[in-house]
């Protein structure tokens, strides 16, 4: 726009029409008298034209006198939106008000979002990401995406990659988890014992068996060697060195496991009464307030506590409702026969819970252990399970190896 239209809509414009005879006179007197026109247009005895809104009261007076008609089309400009603004003031400044309204609210997080999560939870990465700024209701201002980043890789050493991404109200945390390698052993390795027992059958597929049925080890013991000797005569100068391999094969053992129970004759828990109370305060960077004390005073309560929070400009402002239930101390005694059983049931889930994926349970039972004047009941249950005890060990080549 030019810089003369703009002193035209800031003074105002009215569009007209002239009619009479001869109306290029009427042109040229408003002309003579330095008035200014624009968009004249010609259509019979009419003429179309602008004038700014302060030539058109001499205009109107030249054509009074002159004995020409004006008729006004339009009025554009700011001094007639301004007159019809301040009618519907109250409009105004509801638009200016909904303007920073959303201005503010689109200054926050509202939504936040986890990709490429697999092992790790997304709660995991959600709480690392609030730890240095980032969550639902965050003013955007105070966000260090670098910071939050490297922040979240050092508390999740699972991680390998994090990339924060901010846009509009919404936060993207991408992650990329780390393929850790594989503990498998494919070099040279002894199968040696991972629990003690009884050996009951062995069946080397490559190595040498150190062990045989009937015998008793312990943790650690080597079961099969991954070394070979030479079997045969030979000449004390050509005797081949051992041959080292990857030893494989089964040895299945009798081994005991344990699980432990207990309960008490008489049992105090604590139990909600059902009666609360509530409270809610607001602390902003300035103090804070309370907006709802508790009506009631209890003895014994628990508290839960929920709020929201936001980081702003000016500091953190926090909503908090603090919710007191009331408890009281409920006692139940139990019979030596209702505390042993509910003790024994716990101490062969406990049991169950150790031998998962044994082969085959060959006996359980259960013993008590606590004495009669003890206030709890104390079981013991064991199991003898069949099952493959082996566990690969790398072999140390420098000691295994001639020198």
């Amino acid at each position: 726009m030019s810089f003369s239209r703009w002193l035209d809509y800031l003074g105002g414009v009215i569009t007209v029409r002239v009619r009479g005879p001869y109306p290029e006179k009427i042109i040229n007197l408003a002309l003579s008298r330095g008035l200014f026109l624009s968009d004249v247009k010609r259509d019979g005895q009419d003429v179309y034209f602008s004038v700014r809104r302060s030539g058109y009261k001499p205009l109107a007076g030249i054509a009074e006198k002159f004995g020409y008609e004006v008729e006004v089309l339009s009025r554009k400009g700011l001094p007639y939106y301004r007159r019809a603004l301040r009618r519907r003031w109250m409009m105004l400044i509801g638009a200016l008000v909904f303007v920073l309204m959303l201005y503010i609210l689109s200054s926050f997080v509202w939504f936040l979002e986890v990709r490429g999560t697999n092992n790790v939870t997304t709660e995991a990465v959600i709480r690392s990401a609030a730890n240095f700024g980032l969550q639902r209701y965050a003013f955007k201002g105070s966000l260090n995406k670098t910071l939050i980043e490297e922040g979240i890789l050092r508390e999740i050493p699972e991680l390998s990659y994090v990339q924060v991404t901010i846009k509009g109200v919404k936060a993207t945390i991408k992650v990329v988890e780390k393929v850790l390698p594989g503990e498998q052993i494919t070099g040279p390795c002894n199968l040696v014992a991972k629990r003690g027992g009884i050996v009951e059958e062995v069946m080397v597929l490559d190595g040498t068996a150190m062990v045989q049925k009937g015998d008793t080890v312990g943790t650690g013991n080597i079961l099969i060697s991954g070394t070979i000797i030479p079997q045969g005569e030979y000449p004390d100068d050509m005797v081949p060195p051992p041959r080292l391999v990857r030893a494989r094969g089964v040895v299945k053992a009798r081994v005991w496991y344990e699980g432990y129970g207990e309960h008490p004759l008489l049992e105090e828990k604590t139990v909600p009464t059902g009666a609360s109370t509530e409270g809610i305060s607001l602390e902003t960077p300035w103090g804070k307030w309370s907006i709802k004390r508790p009506k009631k005073a209890f003895t014994s309560f628990e508290v839960q506590k929920s709020g929201r929070a936001i980081n702003t400009p000016w500091g953190r402002i926090s909503w908090n409702r603090e919710t007191f239930l009331e408890t009281r101390v409920q006692t139940n005694e139990f019979t030596p026969e209702e505390a042993l059983e509910m003790a024994r049931q716990e101490a062969l889930a406990n049991l169950r819970e150790e031998i998962k994926g044994a082969e085959k349970i060959l006996s359980t039972k259960t013993r008590l252990i606590s004495s009669p004047s003890d206030n709890i009941i104390r079981i013991k249950a064991e199991a003898e399970v069949l099952e493959d005890i082996c566990r690969p060990e790398p072999l140390n080549l420098e000691e295994e190896l001639p020198r």
